[in-house]
């Protein structure tokens, strides 16, 4: 283990919680791998929701959830765990406290994301979880159908969170009809912004139809990271959407975005990659959801 990792460690255990959080944030960036790292934010925001109330403590669960769901797919994840044994219990079970507990007497759609940690991160799914889902996909809709204002409010910050989740998914499988119930099942292109979405409480329908009549407009070369970019066809003034995909990134104009791609799984394209030539072709307009 290396100094400071150590010294993270050193302040997990004396319980300064933010200055680890922070310490581990900046270490990722440059070794965005080391599962340890990711627990360090993981845990000690799981501290933060223990003593907190209201906001704060949603907050903290999530980016706890968050990291944790990161920690896990890395190779090294076993032998990080080990210095977190108890927390690791702790936090299946707030988790699954703080779903029930939405579920049961707030508004059961804000628990889901709950649901879906708990399928992800420790393979535990249940019928309440299942029950968010549906499948309804129009043949097609008129292009002045798409307008509408934005359905959430979304800092940089979140937005960059949004990202770094949807990243931490890459490689998962593509599977037909996957509506995003557990990366484990695979998810089809909507099932994917479904389920990288609702971790941070904007519920989207599954089918990219059905999503692509959601929010504000955007010119392409205005797209931001976040935005969701649709792919298909159009026919007078009518379209119909096959694909979407959640902006990546916007360098002056050269948008990339991350999908769950039937041949590839959830991957990021663009103009650097041989599948560009094909996607260009068949952008239809990018949907802002949130402001």
């Amino acid at each position: 283990m290396d100094t400071k990792l150590q010294s993270m460690l050193y302040l997990y255990e004396n319980g300064q919680y933010e200055d680890c959080i922070q310490q581990a944030n900046t270490y990722l960036q440059t070794k965005p791998k080391e599962p340890l790292a990711c627990l360090l934010v993981a845990m000690p925001s799981l501290q933060i929701h223990l003593i907190s109330d209201g906001k704060q403590a949603n907050e903290a669960l999530k980016l706890a959830l968050l990291y944790s769901s990161k920690a896990k797919g890395m190779d090294k994840f076993p032998t990080a765990l080990k210095s977190f044994t108890w927390e690791w219990d702790e936090l299946k079970r707030v988790t699954e406290e703080t779903a029930d507990g939405i579920y049961n007497t707030v508004n059961r759609t804000e628990s889901a994301v709950y649901y879906k940690y708990l399928a992800s991160i420790w393979n535990d799914t249940t019928k309440a979880y299942r029950e968010f889902f549906m499948e309804a996909t129009p043949t097609s809709m008129k292009l002045e159908s798409v307008e509408n204002e934005p359905i959430a409010d979304l800092s940089d910050h979140k937005a960059n969170m949004i990202i770094d989740y949807a990243e931490s998914l890459m490689g998962t499988p593509y599977r037909r009809s996957g509506s995003g119930l557990s990366p484990e099942g695979g998810f089809d292109c909507s099932g994917y912004v479904c389920y990288v979405y609702k971790a941070y409480d904007i519920n989207l329908p599954h089918g990219s139809q059905n999503q692509s009549v959601l929010g504000k407009t955007i010119p392409l070369k205005d797209a931001q990271k976040g935005d969701l970019i649709f792919f298909g066809s159009k026919k007078g003034d009518s379209y119909y959407t096959s694909h979407v995909g959640i902006v990546h990134e916007n360098d002056n104009g050269q948008i990339s975005f991350i999908h769950a791609s039937s041949s590839s799984g959830v991957t990021i394209d663009g103009p650097k990659t041989l599948s560009w030539d094909y996607w260009k072709g068949k952008i239809l307009f990018v949907k802002r959801i949130f402001e």
